[in-house]
């Protein structure tokens, strides 16, 4: 499984559902902005327990979170494939809102070797 580490701001934050066999999803975008003023937006994916805890940010909250990465076919209104990237969270290992910080207590993760957004775009469909 490829793991990523994201800092940076949510973008939208939908609400969240109940799948037809009983599972609570929620998805939220992140904005990781760069110096040179490009931006990476990440669609992130948040199950169960963690689906509540996304339901609690707003747009703007910076924030840093731990995922699993799965590259996902998409396709431009013209039809032509471009890549896209979900996140599956893992964690929220931080998210402060106006000097406000949002507290999510969750087990800790062990640290491993953390990929960018590059990396997997690069690799080709995993």
């Amino acid at each position: 499984m490829n793991r990523i580490r994201i800092k940076g701001n949510v973008g939208r934050v939908d609400k969240c559902f109940v799948t037809p066999k009983g599972h609570r999803k929620a998805t939220f975008s992140v904005a990781d902005n760069h110096k040179d003023k490009s931006t990476d937006w990440y669609e992130i994916e948040a199950w169960e327990h963690l689906a509540s805890q996304a339901l609690m940010l707003e747009k703007g909250v910076s924030i840093e979170l731990e995922g699993y990465v799965r590259k996902v076919e998409a396709y431009m209104k013209d039809g032509k494939p471009r890549p896209k990237i979900t996140v599956g969270l893992i964690k929220i290992v931080s998210a402060v809102d106006l000097g406000k910080i949002l507290n999510f207590r969750d087990d800790p993760v062990e640290t491993e070797q953390f990929i960018t957004a590059a990396d997997i775009l690069s690799t080709g469909p995993q």
